[in-house]
Formats: structure tokens, sequence, C-alpha cells
């Protein structure tokens, strides 16, 4: 992270960390709670699941969550 922040202050813009996250995907060499990523002097909060472009995605790299969001939106506009 440390590399993207130096590049953001060349290129004069800012990355939001209120905005990020830090998501442990795969296999966990450590626990969630023993990583600390920075992005300037803030540590990411880190989640199980996040939502990005309207996906949402989790540590398990699988899409049920997504699949019954996405089958809760059909019911809902078929029944509205």
């Amino acid at each position: 992270m440390s590399i993207c922040v130096e590049f953001s202050i060349k290129w004069m813009f800012k990355f939001n960390a209120n905005k990020s996250l830090m998501m442990n995907c795969g296999y966990k060499l450590y626990k969630n709670n023993q990583i600390m990523i920075k992005i300037g002097d803030k540590i990411l909060e880190t989640k199980d699941t996040c939502k990005y472009l309207g996906i949402t995605l989790n540590e398990n790299n699988d899409g049920n969550r997504m699949a019954i969001e996405r089958s809760n939106q059909v019911r809902k506009s078929f029944f509205r």
C-alpha cells in the first residue's frame, strides 16, 4: 500500500481511507486480526464481505450471497 500512497502523492490525488477496507480471501495464512494494512496513517478495517459496483464479494470467493440478493430483487420487482 505504501507504493500506492507514494504514487498518489506524486500524481496529486488521494485515496479515501474511509471508503477502503481489507478482505482476506482464499487461504488464510494469518488471522484477520493479525493483519494491519494502512493507507497513510489510517489502519484499514477488516471485513468478511464487501459490496463493489453492486456485487457482494466475500472471503470464500463464492457467489451464494450475491445469488440470494439478486433473486430477492427479482422477486420484489414482480410483487410490488
